[in-house]
C-alpha cells in the first residue's frame, strides 16, 4: 500500500517548503547573518587591497612638497565630507525606532497579541483571504522600515566600515528584523497551518510570546 500524499497540490507543497525555510532561518538567524557579514567583509577587504596596490603603482616615485600639501588638504576635505555623509545617514536611521514604536503603539507584546486576537475574531466574519491580507499589510509596514534602513546602513559601511556608527545601525536593524520575523511566523501559520495558530497562541508557543515574556 502506497503512502498517502502529504500535500494535495503543488501550491500546498510550496507553502510548506516556505514555512520550513522560515523556521530554519528563525532557528539559525544569527549564524546565517554572521556568515553573510563575514563574506561581505572579506570582499570589501580584498577590494580595498587591490585599490591600494593600484594607487601605489600609479604614484611611482616620491611626490614634491607642494603636491604633498595639496594631497593633505584634499584628504582633509574628503574626511569632512565622509563624516557628513555618515552623520546624515545615522540621523535618518535613528528615526526608525520611533516609526516602529508608532506601529506597535509602544508595546510589541501587546501589538502582536492584538494582531492574533483580531485575526481570530475577524476570521468568522470576513473569511480567510481578507484576514490574511490584514496580516500581510502589518508585515509590509515592518518591511518598509527595513527597506529605509538598508541604504543608510550601506552608506555607513562603505564610508567607515565596522565602526561604532555601523554597530549602532546594526542594533536598529536587528530590532526591525525581529519584528519582521515575529510577524512572518504569524502570517505563515495563518496561511499554511491555520488550525494550529490558535493552539500555538493559547500555549504561548509563538516566537514573540517566547521572547517577550510579560
Amino acid at each position: 500500500m502506497t503512502r498517502p500524499k502529504k500535500y494535495a497540490t503543488k501550491a500546498e507543497a510550496k507553502q510548506a517548503q516556505a514555512a520550513a525555510r522560515l523556521r530554519h532561518y528563525n532557528r539559525n538567524r544569527d549564524e546565517i547573518n554572521a556568515d553573510r557579514r563575514d563574506k561581505y567583509c572579506r570582499q570589501k577587504r580584498t577590494k580595498a587591497k587591490r585599490a591600494l596596490k593600484g594607487a601605489k603603482a600609479a604614484a611611482g616615485g616620491p611626490s614634491q612638497t607642494r603636491r604633498a600639501e595639496r594631497d593633505v588638504d584634499m584628504r582633509g576635505k574628503a574626511e569632512r565630507e565622509q563624516d557628513y555623509r555618515v552623520e546624515a545617514a545615522l540621523g535618518q536611521a535613528r528615526t526608525l525606532p520611533k516609526e516602529l514604536s508608532n506601529i506597535t503603539a509602544g508595546s510589541s507584546r501587546a501589538f502582536f497579541d492584538r494582531v492574533c486576537e483580531s485575526h481570530f475574531s475577524d476570521l468568522a466574519f470576513h473569511g480567510r483571504k481578507a484576514t490574511l491580507e490584514v496580516l500581510r499589510s502589518h508585515l509590509a509596514k515592518f518591511q518598509a522600515i527595513a527597506d529605509k534602513l538598508r541604504p543608510w546602513q550601506r552608506t555607513v559601511w562603505e564610508e567607515k566600515g565596522c565602526s561604532k556608527e555601523w554597530k549602532e545601525m546594526e542594533e536598529i536593524r536587528r530590532d526591525i528584523e525581529q519584528h519582521i520575523s515575529w510577524m512572518s511566523e504569524i502570517e505563515v501559520f495563518a496561511d499554511v497551518l491555520p488550525k494550529d495558530l490558535p493552539d500555538e497562541y493559547e500555549k504561548q508557543g509563538l516566537e514573540y510570546q517566547r521572547q517577550l515574556r510579560e
